[in-house]
């Protein structure tokens, strides 16, 4: 196993930029580093607490529902129904789930059926989790912006080397 070298000054003796490779090849692995660094993890966690909540509201209105069928039989068709679309929506739900799992790239999600919201996310109220959304997203572009801002400097700067030889 490749393990780098640690240097005292913290410099990697043999980086791509400083033995010379191609200036494609440095801007490529600058480009694959920040790409490590970004996580959209925060991003898919906002959104499964979402679903999850969304989904905890369609549960309580299911209940709703069945508690007033005593009173109204007409309401036991409209029941069958919400059961139906019920079940599409659980079927829909562990699709996102398993594309967000495989988009992640982490295999440890949580599951519809293992857990309705995160306990500490069970009083909040949808508004709150598309905002905690739209706050991940806006700091997961915020970091994909400085990466690619950093990339575009380092192939600007290659060009003008390239330019001045």
């Amino acid at each position: 196993m490749y393990e780098p070298e640690e240097t005292p000054d913290g410099i990697v003796p043999f980086s791509p930029g400083r033995i010379g490779a191609p200036p494609i090849f440095v801007i490529c692995n600058q480009w694959s580093q920040a790409l490590d660094r970004i996580s959209e993890k925060e991003v898919v966690d906002s959104m499964h607490v979402f679903t999850m909540s969304v989904l905890q509201v369609w549960e309580q209105d299911k209940l709703e529902m069945h508690r007033q069928m005593v009173d109204n039989k007409d309401l036991e068709r409209k029941v069958r129904n919400l059961d139906r679309d019920d079940q599409k929506l659980q079927k829909q739900i562990q699709a996102l789930e398993r594309k967000v799992i495989m988009a992640s790239g982490e295999g440890k999600g949580l599951s519809v059926s293992e857990n309705i919201i995160y306990q500490s996310d069970k009083n909040s109220s949808l508004q709150a989790s598309l905002q905690r959304i739209f706050e991940a997203m806006e700091r997961f572009t915020d970091e994909s912006v400085r990466a690619y801002d950093e990339l575009l400097q380092r192939s600007e700067e290659v060009s003008a080397t390239r330019d001045h030889e």
